[in-house]
C-alpha cells in the first residue's frame, strides 16, 4: 500500500497566512497515512496546509481529524463500512457509539464544523463513509429567535453540505429531526403520521423542517423525527435531569400540562436508526415512545420512579412564558416504524426506567 508521510517538526507554522499563532512543538510527529487520505490534508508536494483544512480550531482538533481519516483503511479497496457520526459528543452520538460498534466513527462538534461547507467535503470524500448520520443541531429555542442566522446555518445549510458530500459518494444520510414541525396539530386529528402536514412556530422549528427539505436532495435519505431527547452523558442537560436536580432541593415544582408529545430516550432512538439502516429504509420515519403525555405527567413519572416526593403542578404554557412558541399537540405515530422493522419502540415509563437504571 502507497503511503504518505505527514512529518511536522519543531517551529512547523500552522497555517499562518489564516491568523493562527505559530506554535512550536519540540519533538517531530510523523504519521503515515495512506495517499489517497492524506491528501485531504497535504498539498501535491506535500506541504502543510492546516490553514486550509480547519479554520475554526487549534491543534488538537487537527489531530482528532487526522486519527478519523486514518482508520478509513477499507477507503482504499472502495469498500467500507464506516459510518461517520456528527455531533458526536452529543447525547444522540453518544447513544450511538454503543450500538454501532467498530463501525461508528464520531466527530464532535468542536472536531467537524459541519457549517463548513468546504471541510465536510473534504472529510466526507476522504473517508468514503458507508452512512453519515447527522447528530449536530442547534437546539436552544428560545436563544434562537435572537440568533435565527446561526441556527439556521446548523440546522438547514449545514444538512444542504452533508447532502451534496454524501451525494459525491453514494452515501446515505441520515438526518435527526424534531417534532416541533407539526405546530398546527391538534388533538382532534389524531397522532401525526410522516405524511401529515407541517406547521414550523418559531425558528428553531423553521430551520429544522428546512433542514429536512435539504436532507430530501441526498438521493438516499433516512429522516428521523423525535422528541424530547434524553440521553446519558458526563454532565446531561435534558428534561429528565432537570427535573431530578430540582427536585432534589425543592418540594413543589410547576410544569406545564398543554404541550402533549412522547419525549424518547437517546438509546431507543440509537437502536431504531440503526433497525432502519439494517433495514435499508429511506424516506421520513417516527422514531419515539409512547403513550404521548404532556411534560407536567412526564415530570410526575419521573418523581415516582426516582421514588422522590416532589409534587408538580401544572401550568399553561402561556404561564411559563417562553420566548419561542411550542407545539402544543406534536404526538407521533410511529406505526410505520414497525411495518418496516417488525419491531415495537418502548413504552415511555420502560424508556424512562431503563435510563434511570443506568443512571450515572
Amino acid at each position: 500500500m502507497i503511503k504518505t508521510e505527514l512529518r511536522l517538526t519543531q517551529g512547523a507554522s500552522r497555517g499562518l497566512k489564516d491568523g493562527y499563532q505559530s506554535i512550536r512543538d519540540p519533538s517531530p510527529r510523523i504519521y503515515r497515512l495512506p495517499a489517497r487520505l492524506a491528501g485531504a490534508f497535504v498539498d501535491a508536494d506535500h506541504s502543510y496546509r492546516f490553514g486550509k483544512v480547519c479554520r475554526i480550531c487549534g491543534l488538537c482538533r487537527f489531530w482528532a481529524i487526522l486519527g478519523f481519516l486514518s482508520t478509513f483503511t477499507n477507503s482504499i479497496t472502495g469498500f467500507s463500512t464506516v459510518i461517520l457520526v456528527t455531533g458526536a459528543a452529543g447525547q444522540l452520538g453518544t447513544a450511538l457509539r454503543g450500538v454501532l460498534g467498530p463501525d461508528y466513527e464520531g466527530l464532535s462538534s468542536s472536531q467537524l464544523d459541519i457549517t463548513d461547507r468546504a471541510m465536510v467535503e473534504r472529510v466526507v470524500t476522504a473517508g468514503r463513509p458507508i452512512a453519515i448520520i447527522n447528530c449536530a443541531a442547534y437546539t436552544a429555542v428560545d436563544l434562537a429567535e435572537d440568533e435565527s442566522e446561526k441556527c439556521r446555518n446548523v440546522n438547514a445549510e449545514s444538512v444542504r453540505h452533508l447532502a451534496d458530500a454524501a451525494n459525491q459518494i453514494g452515501s446515505v444520510l441520515v438526518q435527526v429531526s424534531t417534532d416541533y414541525v407539526f405546530g398546527g396539530a391538534t388533538a382532534e386529528s389524531g397522532p401525526n403520521s410522516e405524511d401529515a402536514p407541517t406547521l414550523a412556530q418559531g425558528v428553531y422549528a423553521a430551520t429544522k423542517l428546512e433542514g429536512e427539505e435539504y436532507a430530501k436532495t441526498s438521493h438516499q435519505h433516512l429522516i428521523i423525527r423525535t422528541c424530547g431527547i434524553y440521553g446519558h452523558l458526563p454532565k446531561p442537560k435534558n428534561f429528565v435531569e432537570s427535573m431530578l436536580r430540582l427536585g432534589a432541593d425543592r418540594d413543589e415544582l410547576r410544569v406545564v400540562n398543554d404541550q402533549r408529545c412522547n419525549p424518547t430516550s437517546a438509546k431507543t432512538i440509537a437502536i431504531a436508526i440503526k433497525e432502519l439502516m439494517d433495514k435499508e429504509s429511506r424516506g421520513v420515519f417516527h422514531v419515539a415512545a409512547s403513550p404521548a403525555l404532556t411534560w407536567c405527567e412526564f415530570a410526575r413519572e419521573i418523581f415516582r420512579q426516582a421514588g422522590m416526593a416532589t409534587t408538580v403542578a401544572p401550568i399553561t404554557t402561556r404561564e411559563f412564558g417562553a420566548k419561542a412558541a411550542r407545539p402544543g399537540y406534536s404526538v407521533m405515530d410511529t406505526s410505520k416504524y414497525t411495518r418496516a422493522t417488525g419491531m415495537l419502540l418502548p413504552s415511555i415509563t420502560d424508556d424512562l426506567a431503563e435510563y434511570l437504571a443506568n443512571r450515572q
